[in-house]
């Protein structure tokens, strides 16, 4: 596995190191909370892509989940950066 990044500012996109029960492990997150306000140990706001996209199809508001922050890593800076990454992959 590549070394963690912690989340710096809201709207990271992140996946959970540790197991989450009822998600797929390789299910990615929108950070909803700025962890500049939280330490290391605390639970954050996050929001499942899928879910959240789901949500905006149908116009209501997504479903949130709360995951302490050092066991979250960054894989992109923001939503719209991540999906364009896919093109240059």
């Amino acid at each position: 596995m590549d070394k963690q990044i912690l989340p710096t500012k809201q709207g990271q996109i992140v996946r959970s190191l540790i197991p989450l029960d009822g998600i797929e492990p390789q299910e990615s997150f929108i950070l909803g909370d700025d962890p500049s306000h939280f330490n290391e140990s605390e639970l954050v706001l996050v929001y499942s892509i899928t879910e959240f996209l789901r949500c905006q199809a149908k116009g209501e508001k997504p479903f949130g989940n709360k995951i302490k922050l050092n066991s979250l890593t960054v894989i992109g800076e923001d939503l719209k950066s991540w999906v364009e990454g896919w093109n240059n992959a």
